[in-house]
């Protein structure tokens, strides 16, 4: 069920700004699969793709404490989720999400855009 709820997902994106909606947007993008389909769907659409990296014992903290993840995903997800998808900003959970919103507003204001 997993991939055809990530790809309903991705294929509804392109409709949001196509209606002129400014979006954030959380999401797992898990394969490199995943990874073409999202840049050929939002291609032509401004994108600023952020990373956000916390070390493994955070993860597995925060997975254990939304009650609805399986254990060992956050590992999985870990080892995957940024080795092929470039980032236009890398962010770490050290800092406030306060600091980290401030950051990302100031590189996304100074940005250039890119094509992806």
């Amino acid at each position: 069920m997993r991939p055809q709820l990530f790809e309903g997902f991705h294929r509804c994106l392109p409709a949001l700004p196509d209606a002129g909606n400014n979006l954030v947007v959380d999401d797992v993008i898990e394969t490199p699969q995943m990874w073409t389909q999202f840049q050929t769907l939002l291609r032509g659409h401004d994108v600023f793709l952020v990373g956000l990296h916390c070390p493994l014992a955070e993860l597995e903290r925060r997975e254990q404490a939304r009650g609805d993840r399986r254990a060992g995903d956050a590992a999985r997800d870990l080892l995957t989720v940024h080795s092929f998808t470039p980032s236009h900003l890398e962010l770490g959970c050290s800092a406030s999400p306060e600091q980290n919103v401030a950051w990302v507003r100031q590189v996304w204001r100074r940005r250039s855009t890119v094509e992806r």
